[in-house]
């Protein structure tokens, strides 16, 4: 069977998108002759069940005339039906038929028991689901296409609505809001439906917020579960009306032809393979797709009438805070009737949203250190909402105007810093933007803290030296243990910063003698002593590795002093006889063997002569 993203609307015209000019017309006429704030529900649901019957309703013959042929249901009628009416063939008696032909009521009785079989064969259910579930499909697609055509209607009435109920300044705002976000912001659609309002444009917000509570309503009262309950209805009432109307229509068979032989089942064959049967089938599906939909569409106009007067009243309560904090402060008024002259809605809104935000933190007399500052306020704006979190937890605009300049007025980095929470562990004014470029190239936040919390500034600065993926490596194993040990030999040298780094993650063992007080000396005494301290705690832990580096101390390789740092005094001097010993008893060995060798080689007497 063909996927159902293949089959799904082929062939049959979706609903176009915006509504038509008249239609619109008549929306708006509607929505402007609102008195009572309570006429948006009627309103609204008088008009959106209207689009829905229209598109989905009206096509509801095309819809399962597309899909009928698409899994080829006649074909497949034809096949049972002629294993049905075999079996009764095999298993019925000559008097069986007999009393078919001559009686209307055996007749009758017999050929809806056969009917029966038919639309209740297996492979006929399995057939109807997978109708059930293309066509649930297409009804689904449909009904969020009306939807998405009327959403732009339903905000036009919130705002004809609120126009009257608000200020001139916050109305003017809500006027340029509203063609923005229907220019801008139409094509979101997403099921998730907020318990707030959110924060951004206002009609944007009101466009969001329908939207989002809108789908969901789809998604709960039709997209959930209606390929079963299309199947239920389809199963039980589709093939409940159907069997009757063929059986009466079996009857009106002449009782002569009926009696003779097979001429019962060849008559009964042919009538339930005839295109009327098939028809009524068609017909009788349509039927109750329409009962149930109906009913289904009905309710589903009147909970958006309902969502949209529930976004009508959130809106109304927003802007009326707004308002009323306008009205209070002439220099928020003047920056506002500035922004929106310069056509910047959504910083207008934005500014709305932050005043609303520092009164509530007791703070808003900060505000007016930025109100006369256009380039330093819109900066702040840029940041909006993902830096509200930095202005809840430092209760200082300044603090978060620091942040916006630290990150240029990037939406994405002022994200990652509040994701992580980075303006917990340390001040805007500590870092630099190199700095904050390097810690936002990790993949963990965690690690970002946990390096907030061991460096200080000037120590950060040099770890910026260091791969954050080696860094993540190291701290992974060490956490903060080896971070200052880290900076340490990074700042005397960055590629000593690099062998230290790898030869800790080759020698987890090593790193608490790395980090003593009495290595890091030694190496900032003079950094080429850390290779000398790397052979010694690599290959003097036996007694043939001790031998050997004592040997590279003798040879002047490693240096006493760094030798003396890693055995105490006395080990130090032992060796040392040892080794004299050693090279004595050699000598003296030496000596004896040499004359050995020398006689070995002395020539004959007569080879001399020669």
């Amino acid at each position: 069977m063909a996927s159902w993203k293949i089959l799904i609307g082929v062939g049959v015209p979706l609903v176009g998108f915006p509504l038509n000019v008249y239609e619109q017309a008549l929306w708006a006429q509607a929505c402007q002759e609102i008195t009572n704030e309570t006429e948006i529900v009627s309103v609204v649901q008088t008009n959106t069940l209207k689009v829905l019957q229209e598109d989905v309703l009206k096509n509801l013959n095309l819809i399962v005339d597309r899909y009928w042929q698409q899994l080829q249901m006649d074909d497949l009628i034809n096949q049972v039906v002629d294993d049905v009416i075999k079996r009764y063939r095999e298993n019925t008696s000559v008097w069986e038929r007999v009393k078919a032909g001559l009686i209307p009521s055996d007749a009758k009785e017999l050929a809806q028991r056969i009917a029966r079989d038919v639309f209740n064969d297996p492979r006929i259910k399995s057939r109807l689901n997978q109708l059930a579930y293309y066509i649930s499909q297409d009804i689904a697609q449909r009904i969020q296409h009306s939807l998405s055509k009327i959403q732009t209607q339903i905000t036009q009435c919130l705002n004809f609505a609120l126009e009257n109920r608000i200020p001139p300044v916050i109305s003017a705002i809500a006027r340029k809001d509203l063609e923005y976000s229907l220019n801008n912001n139409l094509k979101t659609v997403q099921v998730e439906a907020p318990t707030v309002l959110p924060t951004g444009t206002m009609a944007g917000a009101a466009l969001i917020l329908l939207r989002k509570r809108i789908t969901d309503l789809v998604v709960r009262r039709i997209s959930a579960g209606l390929t079963e309950r299309i199947a239920a209805s389809l199963a039980k009432r589709v093939v409940a009306r159907l069997i009757p109307i063929i059986g009466i229509a079996l009857t009106a068979w002449d009782a002569y032809h009926l009696a003779k032989g097979d001429e019962f089942f060849n008559g009964l064959e042919k009538a339930l393979k005839s295109p009327e049967v098939k028809e009524k089938f068609r017909q009788e599906i349509v039927k109750t797709l329409r009962e149930d939909l109906s009913q289904s569409l009905d309710s589903l106009a009147n909970e958006i009438a309902k969502t949209t007067f529930l976004t009508y009243e959130a809106l109304l309560k927003q802007y009326q805070a707004y308002a009323q904090i306008v009205e209070q402060d002439p220099a928020l008024n003047q920056a506002l009737q500035r922004l929106t002259v310069e056509g910047k809605i959504d910083e207008a809104n934005k500014l709305l949203d932050l005043a609303l935000t520092l009164k509530r933190l007791g703070i808003y007399s900060q505000l007016h250190n930025y109100l006369n500052s256009p380039q330093r306020l819109e900066l702040i704006l840029k940041v909006l909402p993902e830096g509200y979190p930095i202005l809840e937890y430092t209760h200082s605009l300044d603090a978060l105007y620091q942040w916006a300049q630290l990150v240029d007025g990037n939406k994405r980095k002022i994200q990652q810093v509040v994701d992580w929470e980075l303006y917990k562990y340390v001040k805007a004014s500590e870092l630099n933007k190199q700095t904050l470029d390097y810690l936002l190239q990790f993949s963990n936040g965690e690690v970002v803290k946990l390096i907030l919390t061991t460096l200080s500034p000037e120590e950060l600065k040099t770890l910026t030296q260091i791969k954050p993926a080696l860094v993540e490596e190291f701290t992974s194993k060490y956490a903060s243990r080896g971070l200052t040990c880290l900076v340490f030999y990074t700042q005397i040298n960055p590629q000593l910063g690099k062998e230290f780094l790898e030869l800790s993650l080759e020698e987890p063992n090593l790193l608490k003698t790395l980090c003593s007080e009495k290595v890091k000396q030694l190496v900032k005494e003079n950094p080429s002593y850390f290779d000398q301290i790397k052979e010694l705690l690599l290959n003097g832990s036996t007694l043939v590795g001790k031998l050997k580096t004592f040997l590279l101390m003798v040879s002047g390789q490693i240096s006493p002093e760094v030798y003396k740092a890693f055995y105490p005094s006395w080990f130090y001097g032992l060796i040392t006889i040892v080794g004299l010993v050693a090279l004595t008893v050699l000598w003296k060995v030496g000596k004896l063997i040499y004359p050995l060798l020398n006689w070995k080689r002395k020539p004959k007497e007569g080879e001399e002569r020669q």
